[in-house]
């Protein structure tokens, strides 16, 4: 996994699936701590953002499977139907 498919893939489920936050203890809480980590490093490289992420996140592993499974559902190959094309049977 590239540090910015962790990066990208601890946002989206920050934003479609907030409630997974909520349902690990202290993880709420825990994020203002990661905010200032992410902020006082936003002059670095991804690879540093990515690593304080994933630190945060060993914390909390139903955040850190959640992750995981959006990636993995990503990286599949999806089919490519063209446009006027049958469906094959």
């Amino acid at each position: 996994m590239t540090d910015e498919e962790v990066i990208a893939g601890f946002l989206e489920v920050f934003e479609k699936n907030p409630q997974i936050f909520v349902e690990q203890a202290g993880a709420v809480d825990a994020l203002k701590n990661l905010s200032n980590t992410i902020s006082d490093r936003t002059d670095k490289s991804n690879e540093e953002v990515a690593h304080a992420i994933v630190e945060w996140c060993d914390k909390y592993p139903a955040i850190t499977n959640e992750i995981n499974s959006n990636i993995s559902r990503k990286l599949e190959p999806k089919p490519i139907k063209k446009e006027g094309q049958e469906p094959m049977l």
